[in-house]
């Protein structure tokens, strides 16, 4: 059980230390963006191993909230401000409003990233991981099976109905399928046998087409909350949050049947545990 935290941990470690020098330098997305999927993964990693600890805890929401308004406001300037089709000068000054906000962003982030609090981050979770699983739990391969079926169905429970759910409730549900594609990836090795590897990798595929349906959808709504606001303080950007309100209702639109023939796909998966 040790060496299976040991890989899945030090990987997650590795892959927030490999992209935080491109997210102080801020030219490549990139680098804010994986560092906020090697957070996500390291949550599971601890929940999984049964290594809760308050302050790191605390700490990975604190870089968490850091990373997200700059990838928030990456996915605005990169990927919804080009769809808009507003007239130039007002598309301009759209883009200038977020430009300024990006910069106030990724200045926050470098500050976290150069902060005390994130280098003891850093050496608490090496620690952590470092220490071992604590004596008297169980085998990964005792645990692998229930700890797998309490996040299956958990998924199953906040996925019901999947297509017609509120935003709102769909992130909830893309929390959990995140929660289990992770876990299985860690777990994986632990089911032994060809017919388990081949469940596993199938069940993976449809966990992720959710998880890019639903991403997707979420970049859609957070993005319309963005815009929403930011009009509110500065009226005119009122045309682009319309804009993409209709957008939006339109992309929403499009993507329920996607979304209900993915849900159903993943229902139909076989469990490997």
């Amino acid at each position: 059980m040790n060496q299976a935290l040991e890989k899945s941990g030090w990987e997650c470690l590795r892959q927030l230390q490999a992209n935080q020098g491109l997210a102080l330098e801020g030219t490549e997305i990139e680098g804010v963006h994986q560092m906020r999927v090697a957070l996500r993964r390291l949550k599971v990693v601890l929940r999984l191993f049964k290594l809760h600890d308050e302050e790191i805890s605390a700490d990975l929401n604190w870089l968490n909230t850091l990373l997200a308004k700059a990838r928030d406001l990456d996915v605005m300037l990169t990927e919804t401000l080009p769809q808009l089709k507003l007239p130039a000068a007002e598309a301009q000054q759209v883009q200038e409003h977020f430009q300024r906000s990006r910069k106030r962003a990724y200045q926050a982030v470098r500050q976290g990233l150069n902060s005390q609090r994130y280098q003891h981050l850093l050496l608490a979770l090496g620690h952590k991981i470092a220490s071992g699983i604590p004596h008297g739990n169980s085998p990964l391969s005792s645990q692998a099976g229930p700890a797998l079926q309490k996040l299956h169905k958990r998924l199953l429970q906040r996925g019901k109905g999947l297509h017609k759910l509120a935003s709102n409730e769909q992130h909830e549900a893309r929390k959990s399928a995140r929660h289990l594609r992770f876990a299985l990836e860690f777990i994986a090795p632990a089911l032994s046998g060809k017919r388990a590897a081949a469940k596993t990798d199938a069940m993976l595929e449809e966990i992720k087409t959710l998880q890019s349906l639903l991403g997707t959808l979420n970049d859609t709504a957070t993005t319309a909350q963005t815009l929403a606001l930011a009009a509110r303080r500065t009226p005119a950007l009122l045309p682009a949050a319309q804009l993409w309100q209709h957008d939006a209702a339109r992309q929403l639109k499009r993507s329920k049947p996607k979304l209900k023939a993915a849900w159903k796909q993943f229902k139909q998966a076989k469990i490997a545990w």
